[in-house]
């Protein structure tokens, strides 16, 4: 992504090609246009681990359970360049 965004260079409209309509839309304190996304995945899956618990007679499953967010800022300049981006992203 970063070799995708060139400041001065990547549009709005490039920035609408790769990853579509903006979740909000600002203005920051020098007028400057804001774009921001963000996105969170959860993903859970179970596996047996084909242990059997002796007192209570039962297997045990494993569940396990992950989440990601990625959140992306955007500044424009008054030409609809980018000005200046960052990207946040966590796994948890």
């Amino acid at each position: 992504m970063k070799n995708n965004i060139i400041k001065g260079e990547t549009t709005q409209s490039d920035i609408l090609g790769m990853f579509g309509s903006p979740n909000i839309i600002t203005k920051n304190k020098t007028d400057n246009e804001v774009w921001n996304y963000s996105r969170m995945s959860y993903d859970s899956s179970e596996n047996s681990s084909g242990l059997w618990l002796i007192l209570a007679g039962k297997n045990s499953n494993a569940v396990s359970n992950s989440s990601s967010s990625f959140d992306l800022i955007i500044i424009f300049n008054n030409d609809d360049t980018v000005k200046d981006y960052s990207v946040i992203s966590s796994k948890f």
